[in-house]
């Protein structure tokens, strides 16, 4: 039996073909035993049957559960008790050497699995198995899910994990059709295996253009009716709105773009040059186009080689948010007065301009806005130039290229790369706007279902995502990949 239900937010592949066993009461079971910290050996002795997992989900199993109980030790150590001192810091000190000793009982067990030679198979097997986490077997959880929680430092930087999920971002994951699967299943799992991660992600990319050519068109020539009061949708806005409701059900941690374009169209219908939904509709486009640059798993920058663009992206940002916020934020109040005080002593010296046939909102905004790129350029340049000396003493020689701005960065780096393919792994993954599809006709039946305690019917449901998948993104992966057959790395 696998896992009845698997959330959008665990995006995991195919579990064995055995009973997997789950996560959660196996450390409850634990830490009830004694205070020790467990190894391999008491984990595996809570599992009866864990000869009968082969090697890749058996250390995938104690590799889960070591860094499960590492991280909630580490949740240990943010907290503080001013009011209970000495048991605050008997509690930290008791956490920070179960941390440690996850930490490295983690790397020993890994050591161990690699003594002997490991196929790709076996190392999909061990990033990507699914193993509920407690007994509804409703949540479950892989290696590579753990690594997007700042879990596993140590196995992330070995070079055969970064390998393995790059062959994974650029083929796939190794998964065989059924023993007995006929001669169409075959063909099937042959053809749906193009669908590799960076062909979804190449989708979602083409769809996000689309949406942001059609903003943009939009803006610059809005319908000649929305300022007579005539408010409708139209073709153009019908596909606004429902880009942008996909994408806020997609990734709701980066949708504020999508958000501002979605509230201003089901708030004013139509957004027309003059109103305040016409201005953020201009500020959302600016958002858009900087999360271009952005290390999100929908950005265009994986297109790229991850090693290359990856740290550098994740250096600017933390720069970003390191040295410039906190300096703006501070001269926030002054930036304030001084353009209140411009503005009052230029209102009637402006010159009139005629910005005709866009309006003027969108060529001020546009205008500003590529003044503040070429600001940003300029200071991401001097935050480069002055961070790298400070860089060049600390790491003048770095091991890897992931690590040539920093540890840290590249850590993040690494992170920002696992947390993308995590995201395209999914067996069925709907790219948006077809995830709408997706949600209204499979998840939320088949989570009713689960509610309704009728698992007998979810089985038709995964049935069907099947068939859309099939009939939605398949074409259309089948095109696009392409763009790799015939020669592109």
């Amino acid at each position: 039996m696998e896992t009845s239900e698997i959330l959008e937010s665990t995006p995991l592949l195919r579990s064995p073909s055995i009973p997997t066993p789950c996560i959660l009461p196996v450390i409850d079971r634990l830490l009830a035993q004694s205070n020790t910290t467990p190894t391999a050996d008491h984990i595996l002795a809570q599992l009866p049957s864990h000869r009968d997992l082969n090697p890749s989900h058996r250390t995938a199993f104690v590799l889960i559960t070591l860094l499960h109980i590492g991280g909630d030790a580490k949740k240990q150590l943010a907290r503080d008790d001013s009011l209970r001192l000495w048991e605050t810091w008997d509690h930290h000190v008791n956490a920070e050497l179960v941390a440690e000793h996850c930490a490295s009982h983690v790397l020993e067990v890994w050591s161990n699995f690699l003594r002997i030679p490991r196929s790709n198979a076996d190392l999909d097997a061990l990033l990507w198995t699914v193993f509920p986490l407690g007994e509804d077997r409703r949540v479950g959880v892989c290696l590579a899910n753990l690594f997007c929680q700042n879990l596993g430092e140590g196995l992330l930087v070995h070079p055969l994990i970064l390998s393995s999920i790059s062959r994974t971002w650029k083929h796939g994951r190794v998964v065989s059709p059924p023993r007995d699967a006929n001669f169409s299943a075959r063909l099937f799992y042959r053809i749906k295996s193009v669908g590799t991660p960076r062909v979804l992600h190449l989708i979602n990319l083409l769809m996000l253009f689309v949406y942001l050519v059609t903003l943009v068109y939009y803006v610059m020539c809005p319908p000649e009716t929305a300022s007579f009061g005539d408010r409708s949708f139209g073709p153009r806005g019908v596909y606004i709105v429902i880009y942008s409701l996909a994408t806020i059900l997609e990734e709701p941690a980066s949708s504020l773009p999508f958000l501002l374009v979605f509230l201003c169209f089901m708030v004013s219908r139509a957004p027309a040059p003059g109103e305040t939904s016409y201005t953020l509709t201009l500020f959302a486009i600016l958002l858009n186009i900087l999360q271009l640059h952005l290390p999100y798993p929908s950005s265009p920058i994986h297109l790229l080689q991850p090693r290359s663009i990856l740290p550098l992206s994740t250096f600017l940002l933390d720069g970003f948010f390191a040295v410039f916020v906190p300096v703006i934020l501070f001269f926030t109040p002054l930036l304030m007065i001084s353009s209140y005080l411009l503005s009052s002593a230029l209102a009637d010296a402006w010159p009139t301009l005629s910005l005709k046939p866009a309006p003027m909102e969108a060529r001020a905004l546009f205008l500003s806005f590529s003044a503040f790129v070429l600001l940003l350029t300029i200071s991401s340049l001097a935050f480069a130039i002055l961070s790298s000396s400070q860089l060049a003493q600390g790491n003048p020689c770095p091991t890897d290229l992931w690590d040539r701005y920093s540890v840290k960065v590249g850590l993040k780096a690494r992170r920002t790369l696992v947390r993308t393919v995590t995201k395209y792994s999914s067996p069925s993954y709907f790219p948006v706007p077809f995830n709408l599809l997706s949600l209204v006709l499979v998840r939320i039946p088949k989570s009713l279902l689960f509610l309704l305690r009728k698992s007998e019917w979810i089985a038709s449901f995964q049935k069907l995502e099947t068939a859309l998948w099939s009939v939605l993104v398949l074409p259309l992966s089948c095109v696009l990949a392409g763009f790799w057959l015939w020669g592109y790395a």
